[in-house]
């Protein structure tokens, strides 16, 4: 989080900012608030990879009923 702030104050510091997208890839972010704090420290898109792929192996191993594709759709959801 640290990181994306000092990217995020550096870009408009050079007046650069509005030229430039942060999109943050991360095993870190699981839940809404942990998402809306990067976006709040100036990320444009939050890819929460580690979140998807504990979706997939929940589905796979029967503790999450359902469609792998549909389980991630509305975990996309609850966060929007």
């Amino acid at each position: 989080i640290m990181v994306t702030g000092a990217v995020h104050h550096y870009l408009i510091g050079q007046g650069i900012r509005t030229d430039a997208n942060l999109i943050i890839e991360t095993g870190l972010a699981r839940d809404s608030h942990q998402i809306a704090v990067l976006i709040g420290f100036g990320a444009t898109c939050v890819y929460p990879y580690l979140a998807y792929d504990v979706i997939d192996d929940l589905v796979a191993t029967g503790e999450l009923l359902g469609d792998p594709i549909q389980a991630r759709v509305n975990f996309r959801k609850g966060l929007d």
